[in-house]
């Protein structure tokens, strides 16, 4: 409005007042504009950003930056929900870690809970010290909806929270996976203000499941990983997690890798690939307990293998597809170290592809496995 016809329609001395009110509150969202240059005197000081300061390794090191956004990803069954899960239970189980707060898409109340109390967390600290929320109802926030959720983002001081179903995530916001600019206002919505209350959030996601051009991300928007300011994790599974039935225990591996590190402490503790930081470690007990662990092992499966065998178990998968551990062991008569040996190392270089199979696992020759052996004639 011309500062005349302001004048004819509100009188001068009107006009003139509004004309004072709109200059100071120019100049109040002036000084709160983010545009201002930064104080940068502490950065000058030698100031730094703390190192990583969760989720910490079997020799102590950490991998997730607090106050930072994070992301896991994985194929369905990489046990990146567990991954997260652990950090929660470490959280927990530390006299001074803070109060966690897990954002549930996919699963229920009843599945996580439970999970944490497997991995020894005390029922009264569970209930003291963590919250669980399961949204539903629609695809977009209602005025309650929207109400609620900044009533719990600001009703304790998280040290934890974990985001576990991104795309559901996205959707139930209205908002499409694929869209750069549906990405960032989904990142803004919903983990950095979790982050602007100083928790460390961790964001779980899944790969696409053609191997074929999915680069280092995952489902949806390359704009994730601009976004992130933590580090990004893919979960590669090695063996299948599952239940101990008939037998004491047993195992799931996954090797944890890093996409990308933006304070670079976490991709420091890689091995010699730049890339793999640890291997996730699942046993399960035949009492239904759980230890959760990320060993510092960032080269391989910690067993010594000739190729001999791998030769000798690939050659028995050529003749018996699906064939479990022991019908491997038999088939080839090597020793049950040195076919589960084999079988571990060759599952982790991508060789043979293990399946869940009831209580026990079907392994088969994926296609690099065939290329792998292809001029070795089966029996």
């Amino acid at each position: 409005m011309s500062d005349d016809l302001a004048a004819k329609l509100l009188g001068q001395d009107f006009a003139d007042q509004v004309r004072v009110e709109d200059s100071e509150r120019l100049e109040t969202q002036m000084e709160a504009s983010k545009w201002n240059p930064a104080d940068i005197t502490d950065a000058l000081n030698g100031l730094r950003p703390p190192p990583p300061q969760l989720l910490k390794r079997s020799d102590g090191k950490s991998l997730l930056y607090q106050g930072k956004i994070h992301w896991f990803q994985g194929e369905p069954g990489s046990m990146k929900s567990m991954l997260a899960q652990h950090a929660v239970q470490q959280v927990l189980m530390d006299p001074d870690g803070g109060p966690c707060l897990y954002i549930d898409y996919e699963s229920e109340g009843t599945d996580v809970v439970g999970r944490l109390i497997d991995l020894g967390v005390p029922r009264d600290v569970i209930a003291e010290r963590f919250d669980y929320v399961h949204p539903e109802g629609g695809t977009t926030m209602s005025p309650g909806d929207l109400a609620a959720y900044n009533r719990l983002v600001s009703s304790r001081p998280w040290s934890l929270v974990v985001l576990d179903g991104t795309t559901d995530s996205i959707a139930f916001e209205g908002l499409e996976a694929n869209s750069g600019g549906d990405i960032a206002r989904w990142l803004q919505a919903i983990p950095r203000k979790l982050q602007a209350t100083g928790a460390t959030v961790v964001v779980i996601d899944h790969v696409a499941k053609s191997t074929e051009g999915r680069g280092r991300w995952a489902i949806g928007s390359g704009h994730k990983l601009a976004g992130l300011d933590g580090v990004s994790f893919t979960l590669e599974m090695i063996v299948p997690l599952a239940k101990a039935v008939d037998k004491p225990e047993h195992t799931g591996v996954a090797k944890v890798v890093v996409n990308k590190d933006r304070g670079g402490d976490v991709q420091a503790l890689c091995g010699d690939d730049n890339r793999t930081v640890g291997m996730l470690r699942i046993t399960a007990y035949q009492d239904g307990t759980l230890d959760a662990r990320v060993e510092d092992d960032t080269t391989s499966v910690a067993m010594d293998v000739a190729y001999e065998v791998f030769v000798a178990v690939g050659r028995a998968l050529k003749t018996y597809p699906g064939a479990t551990g022991k019908q491997v062991i038999n088939s080839t008569g090597l020793s049950e170290y040195e076919a589960s040996a084999g079988l571990l190392q060759m599952v982790e270089r991508g060789w043979v592809k293990a399946e869940a199979a009831g209580a026990s696992f079907k392994h088969t020759l994926t296609q690099a496995g065939v290329r792998e052996f292809r001029d070795d004639q089966p029996f």
